[in-house]
């Protein structure tokens, strides 16, 4: 039974992750928003859960409440990426490498290749917003529950496992 509802739980984990990518590419190729650097790191735990996930679910003897815990710990650094592009969006703080041009060469051959080339997207410009927040901050959020709703149902699980295990003794 506890297997069961890890598997579901795994399941719906990944269908989300696999949601939140689908938004992501839309939003980029078709609608045409720009991804900063720190836009793409964001999208690296989605891509991890879902790889992780997959083979969780076609191993047979697989413990999937230890599995369901490790993403849980990658969520909550999807999580710490977010907050961080947040606080650049914010201008909490400052990114050095972020959307910063390199420095000007004296070659005027280099300076005319570096002029063809396009810009990276600074990480504090926002594309756009939904009720007065960015996409970063809507991932800090998504990350924190994904990260909670597999750690949460970890400690459901061994709290029912506990119980288990005491009404078979008693």
């Amino acid at each position: 039974m506890i297997n069961r509802v890890d598997k579901f739980v795994l399941s719906i984990i990944i269908l989300l992750s696999i949601v939140v990518l689908v938004f992501v590419f839309v939003s980029e190729y078709v609608f045409g928003f720009q991804s900063c650097i720190l836009c793409k790191y964001q999208r690296i735990p989605y891509f991890a859960v879902i790889l992780l996930g997959c083979l969780a679910l076609h191993i047979k003897n697989i413990n999937h409440g230890a599995v369901l815990r490790l993403i849980g710990i990658i969520f909550l650094f999807g999580t710490a990426i977010a907050a961080y592009h947040v606080g650049i969006e914010k201008h909490w703080w400052t990114a050095a490498s972020c959307g910063v041009s390199q420095e000007l060469t004296p070659d005027f051959d280099a300076f005319k290749l570096d002029l063809s080339v396009k810009m990276p997207k600074k990480c504090d410009e926002i594309n756009w917003t939904f009720l007065g927040l960015s996409m970063a901050v809507y991932n800090v959020i998504l990350s924190t529950f994904l990260a909670l709703l597999c750690l949460a149902g970890n400690k459901c699980y061994w709290n029912l496992k506990l119980h288990n295990y005491e009404k078979g003794h008693n």
